[in-house]
């Protein structure tokens, strides 16, 4: 019964996640069509296992990540000229735990910044 109720929590969490994240990924406007100062430039959906052993005994979840990131340049003027992207990352999360049997779900929310440098079209270094 609890495995099944983690199972629809699971996909419903990732239903909800991708249903937001489709306008904002396809880049449709937004109703003003006013471009704001955060450009949203990246959103992906991470799917994960993870696993660990404790004294207290095994410990398994899945973990449900959407990756956001905002285009920087706007806010850095001095950035607008540089060939590389300055990126805001903002990544929210929902883990339905699987193993030791409970009703235990971790949310979570990490932030971050992201410098892309480009060597060529297809090769870039990361920061």
């Amino acid at each position: 019964m609890l495995l099944e109720l983690k199972f629809y929590i699971f996909v419903l969490a990732a239903v909800v996640m991708i249903m937001i994240s489709a306008p904002l990924a396809l880049g449709e406007e937004t109703e003003s069509g006013l471009q704001s100062k955060f450009s949203l430039t990246e959103s992906t959906m991470i799917v994960g296992f993870g696993k660990g052993g404790f004294t207290e005994g095994s410990y398994e979840h899945i973990a449900l990540i959407w990756h956001l990131g905002f285009d920087l340049r706007r806010v850095f003027s001095r950035l607008e000229d540089n060939r590389g992207v300055l990126t805001f990352i903002m990544e929210p999360e929902i883990n339905p735990v699987i193993s030791p049997v409970g009703n235990d779900v971790e949310l979570g929310i990490s932030f971050g910044l992201k410098y892309r440098y480009p060597f060529t079209q297809k090769l870039s270094g990361y920061v």
